[in-house]
Formats: C-alpha cells, sequence, structure tokens
C-alpha cells in the first residue's frame, strides 16, 4: 500500500498544493474525494472560478479564504485559494490576512502548542509585480510585526525558471527568479520540495515550489508529489507532511434530558 494513503497522525498537519488547471470537474473531485479528507488544509492556484456566478466553489466540509484586500473588487477573478478541513481545524485557529493582489492569498495558522505561522499562497503571472509585492508583503508582516510567526511557509505556482530548482541542463533563468531567491534569503527561507522535481510534466519543468524558514524546515516530514492525489490536471499535486499538532474543532456533547424527573405540572403552569 502507498504511504499516501496513511491516515494522518493527530501530531502532523497535512496540506495539499495543486494547481487545478482551472477545472471544474478536478476542482470537484479534491473536494468530495474521501481520500483527501485527511488534508487539514489544501492549498489551489489557478482553480475553478464561475464567470457566471462571479465567484468560486464552495463545499460545506472546507471553509474557503480566498484573496481579501479593500483594492480587490468582490467580482474579481482569483486564481489562489486556502481549503480548511471543517473537521480538522478550529475556526479560531486560524486568520486570514489581506494581500493586494488576486493571485495571492495568506493567513495566520495556529498549531494546538501557539505556535504561529504565516501560510501564503501564490500563484505568480509573469506579466504581473507579484513577487515584488510578495516581498513588500513578508518585510511588513514580519519585520513589522517583530517577527511574531515561528513558522513562514510560501508555495504555489511561481512560473519561474532557476538552476537550482530546474532539471540538469535547463538554462532558461528569469530574473525575477533571482529576486525571488532574495527574499527567500531575507527571512532565511529555503526550498522544501526537493530540486529538480518536476511539477509540470507537459513541459518537463520545476514551476511549482514550496519554501520554509528554519522552523518549517525542521518540522517538515514529507515534502513530495502524490500522484495518487493526481485528478487529471497538467500539473502534478505536492504533499506536504509536518510535525506540528493542529488545533482541533472543539466538540460538544450535549447532555440528554432526563424526561422521567420532569416536573410536568410546573413546566404547564409556567407556560399558562
Amino acid at each position: 500500500m502507498s504511504t499516501d494513503t496513511i491516515e494522518t497522525p493527530p501530531t502532523h498537519l497535512s496540506i495539499l498544493q495543486y494547481n487545478v488547471a482551472r477545472s471544474q470537474t478536478t476542482k470537484d473531485c479534491i473536494l468530495n474525494h474521501p481520500d483527501l479528507a485527511k488534508h487539514h488544509l489544501i492549498m489551489l492556484h489557478e482553480h475553478y472560478w464561475s464567470d457566471y456566478k462571479k465567484a468560486t466553489l464552495s463545499h460545506h466540509s472546507w471553509t474557503i479564504i480566498e484573496p481579501q484586500h479593500p483594492e480587490i473588487p468582490s467580482d474579481t477573478r482569483t486564481r489562489a485559494a486556502i481549503y480548511l478541513n471543517n473537521t480538522k481545524i478550529s475556526s479560531n485557529a486560524y486568520a486570514s490576512i489581506p494581500f493586494s493582489s488576486p493571485d495571492v492569498v495568506a493567513i495566520q495558522l495556529m498549531d494546538a502548542e501557539s505556535h504561529a505561522t504565516l501560510v501564503v499562497n501564490i500563484y505568480n503571472d509573469p506579466s504581473k509585480d507579484t513577487i515584488m509585492k510578495l516581498g513588500e508583503f513578508l518585510a511588513q508582516q514580519c519585520w513589522s510585526n517583530n517577527y511574531i510567526y515561528m513558522g513562514l511557509l510560501v508555495a504555489g505556482d511561481f512560473n519561474l525558471h532557476h538552476p537550482l530548482w530546474n532539471k540538469d541542463g535547463y538554462h532558461i533563468h528569469n530574473a525575477v527568479a533571482d529576486k525571488l531567491l532574495q527574499i527567500m534569503g531575507a527571512h532565511s527561507m529555503d526550498t522544501i520540495l526537493p530540486p529538480r522535481t518536476i511539477t509540470f510534466p507537459r513541459a518537463n519543468k520545476a514551476i511549482d515550489l514550496v519554501w520554509g524558514n528554519n522552523f518549517v524546515q525542521q518540522h517538515v516530514i514529507k515534502c513530495k508529489i502524490t500522484k495518487n492525489e493526481d485528478h487529471g490536471s497538467d500539473h502534478l499535486p505536492i504533499w506536504m507532511l509536518l510535525h506540528l499538532t493542529p488545533s482541533q474543532p472543539e466538540t460538544t456533547i450535549q447532555q440528554a434530558f432526563n424526561y422521567e424527573k420532569a416536573d410536568w405540572d410546573e413546566l404547564w403552569n409556567q407556560i399558562q
């Protein structure tokens, strides 16, 4: 049996990252497939967005966090989203953080030990200044807040090429990739997904990346392609397993009424 199908221990945080190539069918499969219910977070890029409803897909089992910022109109097509598993993540364990781009979504995630991790999901359109905005955002969140975050995790489809993560012999080198490396280096972040991992097999390229600071790197158990959870996109999904105990939702057990001890005469007098 594949290790991908083993149930996540309660002391581990499971995250799936996936570019679904705007496919409604692929996104439906992800949100409804029982095997994917083991994940605490699903980070999607180029997810399906309905032009008719001017909205993305919702699901009763998942809470969706999309890019939120006063500069983003409510009917703007977004290309990044984070889905949180309602049965595995407490509602008071996360908070959305505004980012001025419809292609980036960020949350603060608290684990059971009160460690705060900044989680950023990004779709980088090379024609835009998203990477520059990312650098400004991280500086504001970290330096201005005196590094309240123990963990920094930035993942997504970066659409950038660099010898650090591309396959051997691939010589395309984007100048923006150098800027990305500078930004990550400023926050002691490094790539977690092994270099030269092909995530876009149609073009045999590595463009989906995962970055983490020292805290995240120390808690990573796995970060790998998981073909078992490929639901037909032209990208391959990435599975991250972190040794961080999630903040579980509280389950309240309601005490059953003992009708045999009810004073029915007194109740009747009160409702007259």
